[in-house]
């Protein structure tokens, strides 16, 4: 694990759980079931976009209020610092968001972005960014994140991508198969580690 030089993390649905409901913000946009949100967003004409914008921004500020970490995560990241492994974070969420929803992790971060800082997963370019500001291989950088374009942006990148499940059942999420590793809880890491170990 020596050459582990950090981890950067999805936000929503890998740290936090802001319960957001997508399928009830597609419905309330009036988009078919599993659409992209942000995706159909560009595509839209500019008054349904403005109007959808707004849908989302409402949805989106409640989900920063009431987000809660997953169990185990104040132990994990409080791990990492202990151990020296950088931390980052990037979203499909805006940023100020995702900083409301690390704000008691405040100084942990190195770098959080959001969808206004540059191009979107599954786009590399927030992960890339990251370790060209550390100055380090994407390589030897893990990314985590709980769906498929998490999993397709740290493939992208050039990352080892661990898929956190949440303790759903396997066989059927969407980003799983890409993943080098599925994390099923914050809570029992010892089989995390091993894989890091034998990984970088």
């Amino acid at each position: 694990m020596a050459g582990l030089a950090g981890i950067i993390f999805d936000i929503d649905g890998t740290l936090v759980d802001s319960k957001l409901n997508f399928t009830l913000i597609r419905s309330e946009m009036k988009l078919s079931p599993g659409k992209p949100i942000l995706e159909a967003l560009e595509q839209m004409p500019a008054e349904e976009a403005q109007r959808c914008q707004q849908i989302l921004a409402r949805h989106e500020e409640q989900g920063a209020r009431q987000a809660v970490p997953f169990p185990g995560v104040d132990e994990f990241l409080a791990d990492l610092r202990q151990r020296g492994i950088r931390i980052a974070a990037v979203t499909r969420n805006r940023q100020k968001l995702g900083q409301e929803m690390l704000a008691r992790w405040s100084g942990l971060f190195e770098v959080i972005l959001g969808r206004e800082n540059g191009p979107i997963k599954p786009d590399p370019w927030s992960i890339l960014s990251i370790c060209q500001q550390w100055g380090v291989e994407p390589r030897r950088v893990v990314f985590l994140g709980d769906y498929l374009f998490d999993m397709q942006a740290g493939r992208n990148a050039g990352t080892p991508t661990v898929f956190f499940s949440r303790g759903r059942p396997r066989g059927s999420l969407s980003g799983e198969e890409l993943a080098d590793y599925v994390l099923d809880s914050f809570l029992d890491l010892d089989l995390f580690w091993q894989w890091l170990a034998k990984s970088l």
